[in-house]
């Protein structure tokens, strides 16, 4: 059905990890577009759903993941653990990319 449409953009706002994993068994049978993953933001800006935003001191120093971490810690410090461990690899992966660019 996606196809039909013949999107140039397609959202995704399940929250992650959901619209990651979601995207990424789509993707081979999309035709044209491109994917964006916004999570909860859409519920943030109409104000509905369980999580308030941050105050706004906390934007601005970018900790609304603390904050989130704080109000729904069992949901959301696992998954940001999960997230810091796999950096190391995902930083030396994208470095390995980045020298073969250079390379060619």
């Amino acid at each position: 059905m996606i196809n039909e449409d013949n999107p140039d953009i397609i959202w995704g706002a399940l929250g992650a990890p959901k619209q990651e994993m979601f995207m990424a068994r789509l993707k081979p049978y999309l035709k044209r577009g491109i994917m964006f993953g916004y999570g909860a933001i859409f519920n943030f800006n109409a104000g509905v759903g369980k999580v308030k935003r941050a105050p706004r001191w906390m934007l601005a120093l970018r900790l609304e993941w603390l904050h989130r971490a704080l109000e729904q810690p069992k949901k959301n410090i696992p998954r940001y653990w999960n997230f810091i461990k796999s950096l190391p690899r995902l930083i030396r992966n994208e470095r390995r990319y980045v020298r073969t660019l250079a390379g060619k």
